[in-house]
């Protein structure tokens, strides 16, 4: 190995995107939030409210204005001048490289599981005014509308009770739009029972031989989150468009950041996201 700056700036740029690569495959993230690409600095937060029925003339309206701003993630390691000669050393600073992309991926881990954790908190409101998930999201036409549910245990039937909610939920004017739900999220503790009962041909638990009525209802199997605080709540996110996000203003990186007097280097890994939602029936929450 050449050992000059330029050739280990390489090799740590190497070995940090080699690591983020293979990592972001593995995010549990991405499959309860929609990621979404943007070159903005902050993002208008909109529901939009579509026409009544056809004969109506009313043009799209927006409402529930609220912004959500970039916000930027950074951790730095400090490598001293004298690894550049040590071979031996430079095992140790592929470690430190990896480690950074490592605390950067728990980092979104933890910061997409918050959106959840925080999904009824009434100091986390929408545009509406409300929670996330809250059974009085007001209308435009008058009147509120639901998507928490009642306190279920997992079962064939409270899964086919919250998946019937998700097809009955109204759009702002009051409609009923035949929402769907695509799949099943919520902690790790849950993860075996919704295994049985998404996944078994015949109907679980029972000494009857009926078909499993849920199997093929969803679009993948369940989303275990062991980033999540609640150990019996869970949820089911639907296929409206602009649901439960997160936004990538801009990708993991590493840069040399600082040389100075004292020959140390400092390598700085940042990434520049948030996390948030337009419409809250990209959900349907079933608390403990």
């Amino acid at each position: 190995m050449i050992n000059t700056p330029s050739v280990f700036k390489a090799n740590i740029n190497a070995v940090f995107d080699q690591e983020r690569q293979k990592q972001e495959k593995t995010l549990v993230m991405p499959r309860y939030l929609d990621e979404v690409t943007t070159d903005e600095r902050w993002v208008t937060n909109i529901e939009k409210v579509g026409f009544g029925l056809y004969e109506e003339t009313d043009e799209m309206q927006q409402i529930n204005l609220d912004e959500t701003h970039m916000k930027k993630f950074a951790k730095a390691v400090l490598i001293p001048e004298e690894w550049l000669d040590d071979v031996k050393a430079h095992k140790d600073v592929w470690d430190a490289t990896r480690m950074l992309v490592d605390s950067a991926m728990l980092t979104k881990e933890y910061d997409g599981a918050s959106l959840v954790n925080n999904i009824t908190s009434s100091s986390y409101m929408g545009g509406d005014g409300v929670a996330l998930a809250s059974a009085s999201h007001p209308l435009k036409g008058g009147g509120t509308a639901s998507n928490y549910q009642s306190s279920l245990t997992p079962s064939e039937s409270s899964i086919g009770t919250v998946l019937v909610a998700c097809e009955k939920m109204v759009n702002s004017r009051g409609y009923i739009t035949g929402i769907r739900g695509k799949r099943i999220f919520g902690p790790s503790n849950y993860k075996f029972t919704f295994k049985k009962l998404l996944m078994s041909p015949d109907a679980p638990d029972t000494s009857n031989r009926a078909i499993n009525a849920i199997k093929g209802e969803l679009e993948s199997d369940y989303v275990s989150i062991p980033y999540l605080t609640t150990t019996t709540s869970w949820g089911v996110k639907t296929d409206v468009r602009h649901g439960m996000k997160w936004y990538n203003r801009r990708k993991l990186r590493i840069r040399e950041t600082s040389h100075d007097r004292s020959e140390v280097k400092q390598w700085t890994a940042s990434y520049r996201a948030n996390r948030s939602w337009d419409d809250w029936r990209g959900v349907q929450w079933v608390p403990a």
